[in-house]
């Protein structure tokens, strides 16, 4: 098994897996759907420098869910990975809590 480690400011991905079915169970292939770009980040790069030579730190870390554009597709070991830049990292999906409902029936703050 090979571990990739992207350089400079690059991040490897891999894309979540859609498999879209209609109502009559008819399965639509992958290039007929609209792709959403949504995945994991597997590994990141030490990041890029800034002008003054000193290293920029990567404002994504391994295991985020993050919603991107533009990437490098490769295949290894039979899975889809994307290679990308940190700058076409749109959004980090992070789960958010509920806030917890008191006795009295109150939102608690967490």
């Amino acid at each position: 098994m090979i571990k990739l480690q992207p350089t400079l400011d690059r991040v490897a991905i891999l894309p979540d897996e859609r498999i879209a079915v209609t109502e009559g169970k008819i399965i639509i292939p992958d290039k007929a759907q609209k792709k959403t770009h949504y995945g994991t980040v597997l590994a990141i790069g030490p990041g890029g420098f800034n002008i003054d030579g000193s290293r920029r730190e990567m404002s994504v870390k391994e295991g985020d869910r993050v919603l991107y554009t533009g990437s490098h597709d490769l295949t290894q070991t039979g899975s889809k990975v994307i290679i990308a830049d940190e700058e076409d990292i749109i959004a980090v999906a992070r789960e958010v809590k509920k806030p917890r409902k008191t006795r009295s029936g109150r939102k608690k703050k967490i």
